[in-house]
């Protein structure tokens, strides 16, 4: 909890120990999970990344089958409490059905991490409705449409981020 702000978590897991592990840290820790789905024979989510010398993605072990039951059905039971905040993190595997829903509904600040080349494709025609965006190069490019090698085309990116209506870009 940042500064005594509530922490609302929208989500899912499986019914296996990390899922019910998580919840139970999230409850320790006092974070909200009233909207966090516990799904039923599906394994939590997890994530294995190895990056290259510059940082990018390199090698990815991805299982995360339970993201496809956050859906739109359980965003909307939770729109009221999400704009009740002052920011929500919008999670980059969500699909993008559900991150055009997102982006057309949430009202509070969006915050938006690609967290992969693929991830970022899926939000590419809806970037500007993301008021703070956190690409890495590769994801910037993606998003961009171009390749970002030089300071140059980074500006380049970063005015086109601008014009399409994202106030902050933090380009790792």
């Amino acid at each position: 909890r940042a500064a005594g702000d509530e922490i609302v978590i929208v989500s899912a897991v499986g019914d296996d120990f990390l899922g019910k592990a998580t919840k139970f840290d999230m409850n320790d820790r006092g974070m909200n999970t009233d909207f966090l789905k516990i799904v039923e024979g599906t394994p939590t989510a997890m994530e294995i990344e190895t990056l290259n010398i510059i940082g990018d993605l390199d090698y990815l072990i991805s299982g995360t089958e339970v993201n496809k039951y956050i859906d739109i059905e359980l965003i909307e039971s939770a729109l009221d409490v999400i704009n009740s905040c002052d920011m929500a993190v919008i999670d980059a595997s969500l699909t993008e059905e559900v991150l055009k829903y997102v982006a057309e509904n949430v009202t509070v600040t969006k915050f938006f991490d690609p967290g992969n080349e693929e991830d970022a494709l899926k939000a590419k025609e809806i970037i500007g409705k993301f008021d703070i965006i956190k690409p890495n190069r590769a994801e910037a490019s993606v998003l961009f449409g171009k390749d970002i090698f030089s300071e140059e085309e980074l500006a380049a990116a970063i005015a086109y981020f601008e014009e399409q209506g994202v106030k902050q870009i933090y380009v790792t």
